[in-house]
């Protein structure tokens, strides 16, 4: 039996696995420059450093240790804007890259 589908239906399917590519590219460009373990680590640091700069100023170290990881959310920050744009201007998946 053949069924018939809609040419809409079909376009918003493989529009809907455009995204979901888009989405799945961009996690593994995120992961492979940041594994979820150095990424918890850096928030669990980040974290601990944040709640003793209200107690005390932060060593140059620890300062520098602050502007690291906020390199590391600034660059993961810039990867999911990169895919939401990607996502919304209909940029084929080969052509995304982050």
């Amino acid at each position: 039996m053949l069924v018939k589908v809609s040419r809409f239906k079909l376009s918003a399917a493989n529009e809907a696995y455009r995204i979901i590519q888009i989405k799945r590219k961009a996690n593994i460009v995120a992961l492979a420059e940041f594994p979820e373990w150095k990424q918890r680590n850096a928030l669990a640091r980040e974290f601990r450093l944040l709640r003793s700069s209200l107690a005390r100023e932060l060593t140059p170290e620890e300062a520098l240790e602050l502007l690291i990881g906020q390199q590391m959310w600034d660059r993961i920050f810039e990867i999911r804007q990169a895919s939401d744009a990607a996502e919304s201007d209909g940029t084929p998946v080969r052509q995304f890259n982050p």
